[in-house]
């Protein structure tokens, strides 16, 4: 059994290092890995941007950490922060039903409605990259306008942004450790299609300069 381990290992190795560069590229879009120390408390877990539920107190996860991947978003910046609306706002539903939404103007939610939304779709604020997520995309009836989109996602072409919209996975911070996961199908099935000689995404003549390591 481990002599069969170490040659499939050994073949999916000698199979990567003749692989041109595009489809080295293609490999590492495919899956995402990272671990590294983070504080707080925090899950996001992720099916495309339409199932992207949140719940926690609060993460703020720093760099640097060890990470396997490659993200399409020029210039990160370093670490991040990301709170949860569900537990924590739930405290801010009765105190907005009885006169008291000002205390909680600076989260961004104003009214019963938008606090309950919020709850409800398990909304999770991304205050570095300045995006939300939640279940079905509720968050965009109760957006919050204290988030500002980065440049660097502004950047990013419609393909790269349905790559980005395309992950399975999930992000977690507990006590003082982060830890991420997750696959790409469309990267796969463009992984796939590129021995084809098909650039499904049109990501093969982009820079491959600089580490591969994921950003965020």
């Amino acid at each position: 059994m481990l002599q069969a381990s170490s040659s499939i290992l050994l073949g999916a190795i000698l199979l990567i290092s003749g692989c041109s560069a595009p489809l080295k590229r293609d490999l590492a879009d495919c899956v995402h890995a990272e671990a590294g120390l983070g504080l707080g408390i925090y899950l996001e877990a992720q099916v495309t941007d339409w199932v992207h539920p949140a719940i926690g107190v609060a993460d703020l996860s720093l760099k640097p950490r060890q990470s396997f991947g490659w993200d399409p978003r020029p210039g990160q910046p370093v670490g991040q922060l990301r709170t949860a609306a569900f537990p924590v706002s739930t405290l801010a539903l009765p105190a907005s039903l009885l006169g008291g939404a000002d205390l909680f103007e600076n989260w961004g939610l104003s009214s019963p409605e938008q606090i309950l939304i919020a709850n409800l779709s398990l909304s999770g604020n991304n205050y570095i990259t300045g995006e939300n997520c939640s279940l079905l995309r509720l968050h965009r009836l109760a957006p919050n306008p204290i988030l500002t989109r980065a440049p660097s996602l502004e950047a990013l072409t419609p393909h790269q942004q349905l790559s980005r919209d395309s992950w399975v996975g999930f992000s977690a911070t507990l006590a003082v450790f982060h830890f991420d996961f997750g696959i790409n199908p469309l990267e796969i099935i463009d992984m796939m299609t590129s021995v084809l000689g098909w650039d499904l995404l049109a990501d093969d003549e982009r820079i491959t300069e600089g580490p591969t390591g994921n950003p965020e």
